[in-house]
Formats: C-alpha cells, structure tokens, sequence
C-alpha cells in the first residue's frame, strides 16, 4: 500500500486509492503532477531555508542573526507544509515544485557553501548550518507529534508526506472545480475508472509505476 514519488518519497497510500483520486483530475493534470507537486510541497521547508541563507549572506549579518534566520526559517516552512498553508503565498507551491528538480544534485548546498564562505566566511557559515539543523531537529519532533496527534483523530498514522500529497492533489483539484474531498467512492474505485490514469502513468514513467504495483 505504497506509491513512491520521482524522487523516491514514499508515500503510503493504497496504489488503487491513490490513482482514483488522481483520476479526478484526469487528463487536465496527470499523476506525474501531482507527485511531483507532492515533491515539491515536502521540500517547503528547504526552500525557505536557503532562500534565507542566500539573503543572510548577502545582508552580511552577524552569525548569530543568521543561525537564527535560518532556524525560523526552517521551522516556518515545515509549519507551513504540515498544516497546509502554502495557498496563502501565491505560488509557493508551483516554486518549491521547480526547487525540487535540482535538489538531488546538491547544487543548493554548493551555491550556500561559496556564497558563505565568500560573503561571511567560515563562522557564519557554519552557523547558517547549525540552525537549520536545529530547525530540522525541531521539524522531525513536531512530525512525530502530529502523526501520533493523527492516528488519536482517524486511526491513520500519517506522515507529512500523505499530508502533502493529499494537499498537492487538493492544490490540483481547487484549480479545476473539483471534489476536495479525498475520501474515495466505490465507484471510483473500479478498475475501469483509474486504470486509465495509472495506464498513462505507467508509459510516461514505467519504473515509477512498476514500484506501485509491486507494493500495493
């Protein structure tokens, strides 16, 4: 019961719950969009935490200011992700989606490390890092809060990454008009409904798609 995103992010939801969902959108967005936008809203976080470390070198604050700029940084972009908050800054979505196709590359974490050493040397540097690890430590407990305040609610442990594949089909489906609601009918359920998005996800994207089916 398990789908994985392009850049491997398991979410684990049931492969056939997860595409009649998707088939709501079918063809105006297909799957790939939507786990990709998935990708994208995971990645919130990171986005406004290297955003801040390129304006923080550029300012040239103190190093302090900067293991706190990216400390709240960090911390306001999970806030944002686990709770939903993205369509508040037009966008932002759309923009951590672009983010995410050269995040695997480590070309963020080199253009953070000769933009550091350049502009605040070293300390500050190494500061800019150490808040944001602080603010990935805090991240990680208030993940595990809310999964355990979530499973209390519905009996479902999800993670932030169901949330946001929830939240990225949402995005997708208050464009077109459509159901918000992720909660699926037997009706969308049959096979002849969804098979058709899984089908074209399947030719666009074969590896991806095999992962669905092996571990659903």
């Amino acid at each position: 019961m398990t789908i994985y995103t392009p850049r491997g992010l398991k979410i684990r939801v049931k492969t056939t719950q997860a595409f009649a969902l998707m088939a709501r959108l079918f063809p105006e967005i297909d799957a790939f969009q939507v786990l990709k936008m998935t990708e994208g809203i995971e990645l919130i976080p990171s986005l406004f935490g290297t955003i801040a470390g390129l304006v923080s070198f550029a300012l040239k604050l103190d190093t302090m200011e900067i293991a706190l700029v990216a400390l709240l940084a960090t911390i306001i972009g999970k806030l944002i992700t686990v709770y939903g908050l993205f369509p508040i800054i037009p966008g932002l979505a759309t923009l951590s989606t672009w983010y995410s196709y050269l995040y695997n590359f480590g070309v963020y974490l080199i253009v953070l490390l000769i933009s550091g050493m350049l502009l605040v040397g070293g300390k500050g540097t190494l500061m800019f890092f150490a808040g944001k690890l602080i603010g990935h430590l805090f991240n990680s407990l208030l993940e595990l809060v809310e999964c355990w305040r979530m499973h209390r609610l519905t009996g479902w442990g999800w993670t932030t990454s169901e949330r946001n594949f929830w939240n990225a089909y949402r995005h997708f489906a208050s464009k077109l008009g459509k159901d918000l609601d992720f909660t699926v009918t037997d009706e969308e359920l049959l096979g002849k409904n969804w098979m058709p998005v899984f089908d074209d996800f399947a030719k666009k994207y074969p590896d991806l798609a095999e992962k669905c089916t092996i571990r659903d």
